[in-house]
């Protein structure tokens, strides 16, 4: 892209005390938003970083700026998020999701999105009464619900790779979250979930999705998207987004029209136990782990609605 007269990448952005300096540091990519803006005509007057996240994102009054590198599978992700927008989301107008605007590289080993920017605050911060957040809990319930039921083509995008019990074991000692007594028993109480090629995002936190009052505006960041039952997109939204509160999930699965049954509560921690996060690290502020005496109890306490 030398003819363009854009600024190169340094290669020292592949070291991570680089990238950690980097990440959120307007004034190092303020260069690269600028030129990506004259070539696909678009305004870059203000620019600003946005929540600090896995890769350099930034926003200007009407698009968001995302840049992909080598590190933490960038490349990957980069390829995800344009395939999810450009093969399903772009069919689904009707959705509160950005929309692409462009992508391609910037450099060698360097890619990145253009998104049209979505209204309102993540959830994280905005200022909202608790019946507002019921009422959007329940809009991204019936969001999820209608993304969940999106026809997707057989190749349009990755298959979560299975996960076996000794995946769950491993991950779930490294971590060390859980107390061993109760990773001791998840062979006794481990279900595997049945593979629905359903589109799920797969990291609906705090930071990606957005309100404004008692609106839900936006559901943001879907490079962690691909295929797999819909039961995995529970714990991330649960436990971390919603902190928890079971007012909030019956609220979410009320919105989604989720089928409840006597299962629920154990295919709900066995997606918790699968998941590729640890969704668990902040448990504690939830239940008590040591009166906790089974997994089977820590399941009612979580999941049970």
């Amino acid at each position: 892209m030398g003819s363009t007269g854009a600024p190169v990448i340094q290669s020292g952005i592949r070291d991570l005390k680089e990238y950690a300096l980097r990440l959120s540091d307007v004034s190092y990519w303020r260069p690269h938003i600028l030129e990506l803006a004259r070539r696909h005509s678009l305004a870059a007057d203000e620019v600003e970083a946005g929540v600090r996240g896995t890769y350099p994102t930034f926003m200007t009054a009407d698009c968001v700026f995302k840049f992909f590198g080598p590190l933490f599978d960038g490349l990957t992700a980069h390829r995800v998020e344009v395939m999810t927008y450009s093969s399903v989301l772009e069919k689904a107008l009707h959705l509160p999701v950005p929309r692409l605007v462009a992508s391609g590289w910037l450099a060698a080993d360097w890619c990145f999105l253009i998104l049209s920017r979505v209204e309102g605050v993540p959830w994280r911060s905005a200022s909202v009464t608790p019946l507002e957040r019921r009422g959007v809990a329940e809009m991204v319930g019936s969001t999820i619900r209608a993304i969940h039921g999106l026809e997707i083509a057989a190749d349009a995008l990755p298959v979560a790779p299975s996960t076996t019990l000794e995946d769950v074991l491993r991950r779930q000692h490294a971590w060390g979250t859980l107390p061993r007594r109760l990773i001791d028993q998840i062979p006794g109480c481990y279900h595997e979930l049945d593979l629905r090629p359903r589109l799920i995002h797969a990291d609906l936190h705090a930071d990606h999705i957005f309100v404004d009052g008692d609106r839900l505006t936006g559901i943001i960041d879907w490079s962690d998207a691909h295929l797999q039952d819909p039961f995995m997109e529970l714990p991330a939204l649960h436990l971390g987004c919603f902190e928890g509160d079971k007012t909030l999930l019956r609220s979410f699965l009320t919105g989604y029209g989720w089928k409840l049954d006597q299962s629920f509560a154990h295919r709900a921690m066995s997606a918790t136990l699968m998941h590729e996060f640890d969704v668990l690290t902040d448990v504690d502020g939830i239940v008590d782990l040591d009166a906790i005496p089974n997994l089977e109890s820590l399941a009612y306490a979580l999941w049970a609605v």
